[in-house]
């Protein structure tokens, strides 16, 4: 999760022009996330309550870059600037739902709207999401503007004759005789068309028989090179 540890000398002021509630930190000693620390010392952070409050937000910036702060859930410093921060978790709700054939339905939602929240919403009306990770933390915005948790179909799958041990001896000692396999993957984000990698990764021992083309796996991507960078998450994968 994203935690900004503030100083005693955060000021709350209104806007005297459109009544939004900023934050004006003079220190702002870090931003932690998942994956690797980034820090940065945002210059204001906003709460927009409605989209009117967010237009605004953007258009008396002043020219500072903006960046929306989903819940920190991304391998990526996508939530970090010196700008304006934006925190989004009061536009959080269903806006419309528009049926569409076969059973299906376009949906439009807040962007702050929790996956968790959303997958309730949406069952209360009948409907589901095509393509979930693993994690219902993160909010909408978050989860298209990162997209690091989805699914994947192996396209191909072949060991390259090392196990674990070979790669890395100092790895987990379970894991030392799992082999390495060269794995081509079509891989499903929220949010975005599907896109091939090709990686290597280890094959636990007792997944071995069930690894084929066609098969059905959850995984996490790094944004920066997501061609290449994914973790396959066995546990979590549908595969016996």
């Amino acid at each position: 999760m994203t935690l900004v540890n503030r100083s005693k000398h955060l000021t709350r002021t209104a806007d005297q022009n459109n009544g939004l509630h900023h934050e004006h930190p003079e220190h702002v000693r870090g931003v932690a996330q998942l994956g690797p620390d980034r820090v940065r010392h945002p210059a204001r952070v906003a709460r927009p309550r409605d989209l009117d409050e967010l237009v605004a937000t953007v258009r008396d910036s002043h020219g500072l870059h903006v960046r929306a702060v989903g819940a920190g859930h991304s391998f990526t410093g996508s939530a970090v600037t010196d700008g304006v921060q934006v925190h989004l978790d009061a536009l959080s709700r269903i806006e419309r739902v528009r049926p569409r054939p076969g059973g299906t339905a376009h949906v439009t939602v807040g962007a702050g709207t929790r996956l968790a929240d959303l997958n309730v919403a949406l069952a209360e009306r009948g409907l589901a999401m095509r393509n979930l990770g693993d994690i219902d933390r993160q909010n909408v915005a978050g989860a298209i503007s990162t997209g690091t948790h989805g699914t994947a179909t192996i396209t191909t799958a072949m060991p390259l004759g090392k196990t674990v041990r070979d790669v890395n001896p100092a790895a987990d000692p379970s894991r030392l005789n799992d082999p390495v396999w060269l794995f081509t993957l079509e891989v499903s984000l929220a949010g975005e068309a599907p896109f091939p990698a090709v990686f290597g990764h280890r094959v636990p021992l007792a997944k071995l028989g069930a690894v084929a083309p066609g098969v059905k796996l959850a995984v996490a991507v790094n944004e920066a090179n997501k061609n290449q960078e994914v973790a396959i998450d066995w546990e979590k994968s549908p595969i016996a």
